[in-house]
């Protein structure tokens, strides 16, 4: 009998051993607890193991969650990697196992952006791999263009004008005012505050037209592709001023000073039917012969979120770009890591050690930073982490990508703080102070809207 009852203990122990067997294995690849994780290839990650491409370009610095319960189906976290989509999740995604890993593909849509894409890849113990292709961004059609920066142009606009039976300003048009340049503005104003005409013509014609002289220099076309990068074709070639680069302006070189203030009163202070304004020609004297280049892709990205046109900067591959530029080597994974690890802090608390490192540094820039208002310093500092909120609007032919007022009144409150420096610039600091920023300071509540950009024009069809 006891010999009966050892035989079906063991026949049982048998049968248990091999059913918990099957179990274990009955997986159509390797074991979930295996491949389920975080994977990353973050520079504070010291081992990698995350292979992520973004339309066939490596996409590095970041994080992707990869769960399966089965073997069957698995759900796909992704961190900051479509432009807009902060956390993206992917769920019930079909999988193909075999003996050392599972293969999957499929497509998405993000939640907030409505961007669309193609996705696939393999995980195996220890190593996630993820293609991302055929990434449309939301109003891709309406606004993935090439644009060239418009040339300056003189016309009939909207200004103001005095009413002879009143007395008053009132809005109007006026012939020969500049209409377009490389940099865009637009404003409205109450025309019956002080110096609201004042106002007006410095912010359309003075501001406009040194920056589009200005930004003619720098950059001549923008690519906003479908896939959310922007590309720029612009020069690290030297700005100048007239005849003068900006390292030959030499502040205490008297005859330098003098050229240079006279070419600015000219442009500046006289209207252009007396020799002033910048023309066309002025431009043209300092960009001939200039050498553009197209930016690498992954330095700026977009993406559209409740009608706005979000421009999201990757502040890590710009610095060490500028950089390499400069001909001067960087440790891009210190830097991405730092930055990393500053997006992720509290703006507040940031700014409290930034306060106490400048304590001992008495750095001129970051005492500029510690002394920004805690409300702008956090506006700024989101902005940087999830995007700049920009319009982009199609007229007559001009596509204008600008910021609004709320986007613009933090750094014109900066601006106020750097009063004191900009006095201190020999020749003409105390009148660009007197005579410009403080005006646009002191009015700058009174102001109904201001929008300050690029000005661009088409010049092909939808970028892929």
């Amino acid at each position: 009998m006891m010999k009966k009852i050892s035989i079906l203990l063991i026949i049982s122990f048998i049968s248990t051993a091999c059913l918990l067997t099957s179990c274990s294995e009955d997986y159509p690849g390797p074991d979930p607890v295996d491949v389920t994780a975080n994977y990353s290839n973050k520079f504070s990650n010291p081992n990698s193991n995350l292979s992520l491409y973004y339309s066939g370009e490596e996409m590095l610095g970041k994080s992707v969650d990869f769960s399966t319960v089965k073997g069957e189906t698995a759900n796909i976290t992704l961190y900051d990697i479509i432009p807009g989509e902060e956390t993206l999740k992917l769920v019930s995604i079909p999988l193909i196992g075999n003996d050392t890993s599972y293969s999957f593909s499929g497509n998405g849509t993000g939640n907030v952006t409505g961007a669309t894409f193609n996705y696939n890849g393999y995980v195996e113990k220890g190593k996630l791999t993820i293609n991302l292709t055929n990434i449309k961004m939301g109003n891709s059609s309406q606004w993935a263009h090439s644009y060239q920066m418009s040339e300056l142009t003189y016309g009939t606009k909207k200004y103001p004008v005095r009413n002879k039976e009143t007395g008053l300003y009132e809005w109007g048009e006026e012939a020969n005012k500049l209409t377009a340049t490389a940099l865009y503005t637009d404003m409205d104003i109450n025309l019956q505050v002080d110096n609201a005409v004042f106002l007006y013509a410095t912010i359309t014609d003075v501001i406009k037209g040194f920056g589009g002289y200005m930004i003619a220099q720098l950059l001549q076309s923008v690519d906003i592709t479908s896939n959310g990068n922007i590309v720029a074709n612009y020069t690290t070639d030297e700005v100048q001023i007239g005849e003068l680069k900006i390292s030959e302006i030499d502040m205490n070189n008297k005859e330098a000073m003098s050229q240079l203030m006279t070419f600015i009163m000219q442009k500046l202070y006289f209207p252009v039917e007396m020799g002033g304004g910048f023309t066309a020609a002025d431009i043209e004297a300092v960009t001939t012969g200039r050498h553009y280049t197209s930016s690498s892709q992954g330095l700026a990205y977009w993406y559209s979120k409740d009608g706005l046109f979000y421009i999201k900067l990757n502040i890590p591959a710009i610095i060490v770009k500028s950089m390499q530029d400069k001909g001067k080597n960087v440790d891009y994974n210190l830097i991405n890591t730092v930055t990393d690890a500053l997006l992720k802090s509290n703006p507040s608390q940031l700014q409290s050690v930034l306060i106490t490192i400048n304590k001992q540094l008495n750095n001129p820039i970051l005492s500029l930073i510690t002394e920004i208002d805690d409300k702008d310093f956090q506006a700024i500092f989101v902005w940087i982490k999830n995007g700049i909120p920009m319009h982009l609007d199609n007229v007559n032919g001009h596509t204008y990508i600008y910021a609004d007022k709320s986007v613009l009144t933090p750094f014109i409150n900066i601006l106020a703080k750097m009063i004191p420096t900009l006095e201190a610039i020999p020749t003409f600091g105390e009148l660009l102070v007197a005579g410009y920023v403080k005006p646009i300071i002191e009015a700058w509540p009174v102001i109904k809207t201001v929008n300050i950009g690029l000005d661009t024009q088409k010049k092909s069809e939808t970028k892929h």
